[in-house]
């Protein structure tokens, strides 16, 4: 059996591409809405929405599903493998991400006066309904992609959320121009979430019972804790590490920094958001795969490598391009500033496809501590080095980011052994050469050759090691496959 397929409509592969489709429109896109967004909206301002949104993050951390929700996707998984009947499964996801977007909603309100005292400007405060509002859309749209990720329909998935960012793009362009403040960003969520959702609605066309969502929740509360609370807490962990790094970038370095920092962030997500694509496809199959007996780790093995080679490639090529944004006017002012940060944080990309993967291995295996050990290991590692490294500004942010990721990626071979030689040489090479490309830059300023030749040192070194299973040729287009087969292993 293809071991990366997924229905014989929708291969694996396809999932991965539409999944990424997303980013690549979002991304595409994101060129026009970073002109206007720095030749009409001030640094200041979008510092502050930078804050607003990392404290709605922070809030949410408070209302957790404490893994019941992992354990749903993962019992419905496995029953849908056997062709058994997912509807309570759906339904209790939809029960479920309701009752936590309406709970979080309730919290932010009553957390504004901890905004205010951060000094974030009254006329920015109604922000935060227009968020609420994105969230509860959300809920139901996410619950309805849920149920297309549990029937294996990942590539319909993908194409849903890359019409939720076509809309998001192209509106928060138009209201940006129009408006020449950061509501047009947050206004424009709210479209994205409302889009998904319709399309969502019509591909499902299953509407789900609430009432009977609440019975399977109530029925099966200790069964779902007991298998998706390790996880839970692991990813838990992760979301800390992440909303609090960026708000203490805030508290610590000031408003233009925190816009320096969110812009980098945004722009390394064009990369991050392949392995984040391909960690979705994975989780299907894997829990389908589990199921039915299959070799799990061997996919985890696959798919991992074929994500960090990609993502090796795909840094190498951000990197090279970085230094063009100001002189096409896609980066103007100040914002110009963030492309030494972004470019070093787009060498992290291999590792975080390789965390990606791996996370979501432990997650499908019940192995919950194992992530745990992980998230708490990396998050305790990040924040404490930016903290006792802020002298060097953003640089800390930077720095403490791929300590926390090497500590992780070597707890993943410490609890995974032993990976075979081709797996340490796709992600070392992958690593390590975007790296290079960076540091390069970065420190004596000198591009575009020496990122050019790591670029093709990597490709040269990729068709020596091979990374991709053989199984991927028939799973992409025919115009595509004679050039994959050049990196896939017979």
């Amino acid at each position: 059996m293809d071991r990366m397929r997924a229905k014989p409509n929708e291969t694996a592969m396809m999932g991965i591409l539409f999944n990424y489709a997303n980013t690549l429109v979002n991304y595409g896109f994101a060129v026009i809405y970073v002109i206007v967004l720095t030749r009409f909206v001030p640094i200041i301002q979008y510092g502050y929405y930078n804050a607003i949104f990392a404290f709605t993050g922070i809030v949410g951390l408070f209302f957790p599903s404490l893994g019941v929700d992992n354990a749903i996707a993962k019992e419905g998984a496995e029953t849908h493998a056997k062709g058994l009947d997912v509807t309570p499964y759906y339904s209790a996801m939809t029960a479920l991400s309701l009752a936590i977007a309406m709970a979080n909603g309730i919290a932010l309100l009553a957390a504004i006066p901890l905004l205010e005292a951060q000094k974030i400007p009254d006329s920015l405060m109604p922000i935060l309904y227009i968020l609420i509002s994105s969230n509860l859309l959300n809920a139901i749209a996410n619950s309805m992609g849920f149920y297309l990720w549990l029937t294996r329909r990942t590539a319909t998935q993908g194409k849903g959320l890359t019409l939720g960012s076509l809309a998001y793009r192209l509106s928060e362009i138009a209201l940006i121009i129009i408006m020449h403040n950061v509501y047009a960003i947050a206004i424009a969520s709210l479209l994205n979430a409302a889009t998904t959702l319709s399309y969502f609605s019509y591909n499902v066309r299953l509407i789900p019972g609430i009432k009977l969502g609440l019975i399977v929740l109530r029925r099966g509360i200790r069964r779902f804790l007991n298998s998706g609370f390790q996880f839970w807490l692991a990813t838990y962990l992760n979301g800390i590490g992440s909303n609090v790094l960026s708000y203490l970038v805030y508290v610590y370095l000031g408003p233009q920094y925190s816009a320096l920092f969110g812009i980098s962030t945004v722009m390394v997500g064009a990369v991050v958001n392949f392995s984040q694509a391909v960690g979705n496809v994975f989780g299907s199959t894997a829990a389908h795969s589990k199921a039915l007996g299959g070799d799990v780790g061997g996919i985890a093995m696959e798919y991992s490598m074929a994500a960090i080679a990609v993502a090796g490639l795909l840094s190498i090529a951000a990197i090279a391009a970085l230094p063009l944004l100001p002189m096409i006017h896609v980066l103007n002012g100040d914002y110009a500033a963030a492309i030494p940060y972004a470019a070093l944080l787009f060498g992290l990309s291999p590792l975080t496809a390789l965390d990606v993967v791996y996370m979501t291995y432990y997650w499908v295996m019940g192995r919950g501590w194992s992530a745990v050990q992980r998230a708490a290991v990396g998050v305790s590692i990040s924040i404490a080095l930016f903290i006792m490294a802020r002298g060097m500004g953003l640089y800390a942010a930077v720095f403490a980011s791929y300590v926390g990721f090497l500590a992780t990626a070597i707890l993943y071979w410490l609890n995974n052994r032993p990976w075979s030689p081709r797996m340490w040489f796709t992600l070392a090479t992958s690593t390590l050469l975007p790296m290079i490309g960076a540091i390069i830059y970065v420190k004596y300023l000198d591009w575009p050759l020496p990122q050019l030749i790591a670029g093709a040192v990597l490709i040269l070194l990729l068709l020596l090691v091979k990374p991709l299973p053989r199984s991927a040729v028939n799973q992409v287009p025919p115009m595509l496959r004679r050039a994959i087969s050049w990196f896939t292993k017979d």
